[in-house]
């Protein structure tokens, strides 16, 4: 598998709409930066961070796709986590087959969208590590808080 040509002709249209629908919610597309020689360099990454609870759902994920790693993270403080990861551009390219396929419906298709570039064009660059940074403050703590029930009206007029 891994191809980019034939991934999305291999899976179903059931999985590539929940798959979609599970990183609108959970996924996380980056760039990972790494310093060597005083020179830096930027690579595509894909995750899903969950519970550990959901591993055998990330490893199902795993096996459906042929590609990525599955990561635990155990923590003295709170509960244990475990990551799906794809990394390397050829790998990366199956995630792209997907999501060009079977849209995602939320923001985050903008960050998609700019994540795809740097797959794509193999451009391993600070304009987009930056263009990508510059989409995800939503991902920081906020003090905001909800004091009433959110109405689909409150929700048309902020878009």
């Amino acid at each position: 598998m891994g191809s980019m040509g034939t991934i999305s002709n291999i899976i179903t249209s059931d999985f590539g709409n929940w798959f979609a629908g599970l990183v609108d919610g959970e996924g996380c597309f980056l760039i990972h930066t790494n310093c060597q020689h005083k020179k830096v360099y930027y690579y595509p990454r894909f995750a899903i961070h969950m519970r550990l609870d959901d591993i055998e759902m990330l490893r199902s994920i795993q096996n459906t796709l042929g590609v990525g790693g599955i990561y635990i993270q155990r923590y003295s403080d709170r509960n244990p986590m475990v990551t799906y990861q794809v990394d390397s551009v050829k790998n990366c390219k199956v995630i792209v087959a997907i999501f060009d396929k079977y849209f995602l419906r939320s923001k985050k298709r903008r960050e998609y969208e700019i994540w795809r570039l740097s797959v794509l064009e193999n451009t391993r660059n600070e304009r987009i590590y930056r263009e990508l940074k510059e989409l995800k403050p939503y991902n920081e703590p906020s003090e905001t808080i909800i004091t009433a029930p959110v109405r689909d009206e409150d929700i048309v007029r902020a878009l």
